[in-house]
């Protein structure tokens, strides 16, 4: 007999919840009569949510996909200190807003566990692996030269781990997988219309004392120009570059799900329109490495996505024809606004490097600028200590005084030695195995899914070469979805072959 769904009704939930409200209500009362209703209030709100996401995790987790994208960039929490120095105008150590989540849904996850609400398995290789990382990343703050430095980025490293960790114990059924997916689109898209909106405000940066040396920080850059009259980039509660990143990761994803709903409901109609103007807002960040990753993840999609099996050329070609057309309504767009004649941006670098320009750092003309020159100081202290140890967590960006690595690699190489690039080579094994594994499969929507995800992991994998750091939240996050991608389809699989089984003639 098929299985429709899974029983979710526990007693043991239900005869916890009397007691937890009852607590609740007696300490409402007793705020609401000794401090000032807005400090009631919050408290209030707070042990709500605690108490919610305790019994339900996964409603932490989906709030948890909703907020990551907004980074420290933008938003956090700092530590005025000695050891918390400034690089580039802000603070090298930012608590994100959503760190004491993290904890809270991983403290549910444990609780419904242990107390057998539900089934929960923390089986996966990837876990496993950053776990082995993040403890030799704990045994490399004996050699720190900033501890406490070294100590935050402890912290982040083991935030990120246990979101991962989350995603791939909690999303064990389609139900789970499915508004773990929309919510990730929505939370991407919400980023680009705030994107689109700041272009209509001015930029804002506030800086509060909640306690002497605890601030609360946040910026939004606005405006349609920057001030030097060239057109500001698209970017939400985050850098450019990071928009790009993560507006190129729900694209794959939404892509992925247009083959999973019916073309003619409406579902399909807002799925084509979330993608093109994911597209849209990845051309108008003008991030030259988030185009690229942008191009890459295209080229992917047209190649493992199984409906477009026989036509990958006529849809690679679609595919590059609908980004130049995008970039070219982003200017002509930008032109009609500002009435401000300038060379697009990456048209500008396009005719500098045909024109014997660097690759790479193309607008810097100083040898002391850019990113082959951080490159070259971030080796060479590599080298000058114990390049097999690594220079321990942190340590980079703190010897080299870089806001962080502009390579995820190189992050975890030069920070990790010999361990960082063992973590590589496994990440690479496993992700390969898995992927072997799905496109054996029979087509099916998971296995669609499957491969979009990996179209767009191929394509932040791209943008990581030159960008970003391995402590980069979101990049955990959307790693979590391909490997919950990957587990989907592949435990529909094995549920088919056993009901095949159970189905043969004894």
């Amino acid at each position: 007999m098929e299985q429709v769904s899974k029983l979710t009704y526990s007693p043991l939930r239900s005869a916890l919840w009397l007691p937890a409200g009852a607590v609740l209500l007696f300490l409402s009362a007793v705020l609401t009569v000794f401090t000032p209703w807005y400090i009631s209030t919050v408290v209030f709100v707070c042990t709500l949510l605690s108490l919610i996401i305790l019994f339900k995790p996964s409603w932490g987790l989906y709030l948890l996909v909703l907020l990551v994208p907004a980074t420290p960039f933008s938003i956090g929490f700092i530590i005025v200190a000695p050891w918390n120095y400034e690089i580039a105008t802000r603070y090298a150590d930012i608590i994100p807003f959503f760190t004491p989540l993290v904890p809270l849904t991983v403290a549910g996850l444990l609780f419904i566990k242990f107390s057998r609400l539900e089934q929960v398995s923390f089986r996966d290789p990837l876990l496993l692996i950053s776990l082995l990382l993040l403890g030799y990343a704990g045994i490399s703050l004996n050699w720190s030269a900033n501890p406490e430095h070294s100590v935050f980025e402890f912290f982040h490293f083991l935030i990120n781990v246990l979101l991962y960790l989350s995603i791939v114990a909690l999303i064990d059924d389609k139900k789970k997988y499915r508004i773990l997916m929309w919510t990730w689109i929505i939370s991407i898209t919400v980023q680009g219309i705030i994107a689109m909106a700041l272009f209509a405000y001015e930029s804002v940066i506030v800086s509060h004392h909640l306690l002497p040396t605890f601030l609360f920080h946040f910026r939004m850059y606005g405006d349609m120009l920057l001030p030097n009259g060239a057109p500001n980039p698209a970017a939400g509660l985050q850098d450019f570059h990071e928009t790009s990143l993560l507006t190129n990761m729900a694209a794959a994803l939404c892509f992925g799900m247009l083959f999973t709903v019916p073309k003619r409901s409406k579902k399909f109609a807002l799925l084509a329109l979330l993608f093109l103007f994911l597209l849209f807002i990845s051309m108008r960040t003008e991030s030259r490495a988030g185009i690229g990753a942008m191009l890459v993840m295209l080229m992917a999609l047209a190649l493992l996505i199984p409906p477009l099996k026989y036509r990958q050329v006529r849809t690679s070609v679609l595919f590059i024809v609908c980004a130049g057309s995008l970039y070219a309504a982003t200017h002509l767009y930008l032109y009609t606004m500002t009435e401000v004649d300038q060379k697009p941006r990456m048209v500008f670098i396009i005719e500098e490097i045909l024109g014997g320009g660097k690759l790479i750092d193309t607008g810097h003309k100083k040898k002391e600028s850019g990113r082959m020159y951080m490159y070259k100081r971030a080796f060479r202290t590599f080298f000058s200590n114990q390049p097999q140890r690594g220079l321990g967590i942190g340590n980079l960006k703190y010897l080299v005084l870089l806001p962080h690595a502009h390579s995820l690699y190189f992050s975890l190489i030069l920070d990790f030695g010999l361990a960082g690039l063992l973590f590589l080579a496994a990440l690479v094994y496993i992700l390969l195995q898995r992927l072997y594994l799905i496109i054996k499969l029979p087509d099916s929507p998971n296995r669609t899914m499957a491969l979009a995800a990996t179209s767009g992991l191929i394509g932040a994998a791209t943008h990581c070469l030159v960008d970003f750091e391995y402590l980069y939240t979101s990049l955990w996050l959307f790693l979590g979805l391909v490997m919950t991608s990957y587990n989907m389809a592949l435990s529909v699989d094995v549920d088919k072959q056993t009901t095949d089984r159970n189905l043969l003639p004894s």
